[in-house]
């Protein structure tokens, strides 16, 4: 998923209630996971909370004590996962002393069995199918993750790119990440292996490093 529309400030959702941080985390960790299954069921639209509350085992009353209502969930899940994501790659990049491409592909690496994974990857294109269904959401969430995408940015090597890298730096942050997307997509219509996806992957990387002009 990949956003960008920096404009908006502000937020139009809430975090879930100090109840739900109160409870136990493993009772925590058992809410999320039957939202996340809800989920990868159907989009946020047709998202039934009767389901979350059955494989939580938890009252139908007490999912209002930690959530105003299903979107509040759906959000805060959403938000959590994007947020680890940028913290990840930030942790990686900077391992790899700022070289974006190298970074690029050991994140590619290290999630390709839980992007590949069948559940994982039905879970987000339901939630990519209710992203674009809530633009002020997206803007909200774009807004959140500005501070982690600038931090990102600002641990580039610049010396692997042009002078003018700095008012680019969001828009390759982009295209890398469509990049992966696309490899994705072709992992599954072609049922392409680990390795020979990466290869993949590093064929695109090395066309922005390089280019194709003599």
């Amino acid at each position: 998923m990949s956003y960008d529309d920096s404009s908006y400030e502000g937020e139009v959702f809430d975090l879930p209630t100090q109840t739900f941080f109160g409870i136990p985390e493993e009772k925590r960790k058992k809410i999320i996971t039957a939202a996340e299954n809800e989920f990868k069921r159907t989009t946020l639209d047709k998202a039934l909370i009767s389901n979350i509350v059955k494989e939580a085992e938890i009252a139908r009353g007490s999912f209002y004590q930690y959530f105003e209502d299903m979107d509040d969930l759906f959000f805060y899940i959403v938000e959590s996962f994007l947020i680890y994501q940028e913290s990840e790659f930030l942790r990686i990049l900077i391992k790899n002393n700022g070289d974006i491409f190298k970074a690029t592909i050991e994140a590619f690496e290290l999630g390709f069995d839980n992007f590949t994974d069948k559940g994982r990857m039905q879970l987000i294109q339901n939630v990519h199918k209710s992203l674009s269904n809530n633009k002020m959401e997206i803007r909200s969430l774009k807004q959140k993750r500005r501070k982690l995408i600038d931090e990102t940015i600002m641990n580039i090597d610049e010396d692997l790119f042009t002078a003018d890298f700095r008012s680019s730096a969001g828009r390759m942050l982009n295209v890398l990440k469509n990049i992966q997307w696309n490899v994705l997509n072709k992992v599954f219509s072609h049922k392409l292996r680990k390795d020979v996806a990466v290869r993949e992957l590093k064929a695109y990387i090395d066309l922005i490093r390089f280019g194709i002009r003599r």
